[in-house]
């Protein structure tokens, strides 16, 4: 009997060890939005409320934020304000000064010759030099 009861508490203590073990190996989930109120994180060593890349993302849903990193700075926050939607935040920097002129081009090609112009009388039977002829 003595044997029994033994095997029985040893067989729980097993099964408790091994529960425990079980919940030290899964994680704490923290709802934040439901079990704290006025977060500060301030202290934290960094917070990322955005998500970044090379490209908006194809899909998103309204409030969330997008940091376009191929774009400039001041044109490349994005937030979506409708389901798969993405907005530009800020508006675009005023236009730049006009560039400097650049220099001529080459010459073109010489145009084609134009027609001959009329020739004028071939009577020479009337004027020589010195006078006329009768």
């Amino acid at each position: 009997m003595k044997l029994a009861q033994n095997r029985i508490r040893g067989l729980l203590l097993i099964n408790v060890l091994g529960a425990c073990i079980i919940a030290a190996q899964t994680g704490t989930k923290i709802d934040l939005q439901n079990q704290a109120r006025g977060v500060d994180f301030s202290a934290a060593p960094y917070t990322k409320p955005a998500k970044t890349g090379t490209a908006l993302a194809p899909t998103c849903l309204t409030g969330e934020a997008y940091i376009l990193t191929t774009a400039a700075p001041g044109a490349n926050l994005y937030i979506c304000t409708g389901t798969n939607t993405w907005s530009l935040q800020g508006a675009a920097g005023p236009q730049g000064p006009a560039g400097s002129q650049g220099s001529a081009g080459p010459q073109g090609p010489t145009g084609s010759q134009g027609a001959a112009g009329s020739t004028g009388s071939t009577r020479t039977d009337r004027y020589r030099l010195g006078g006329l002829h009768q």
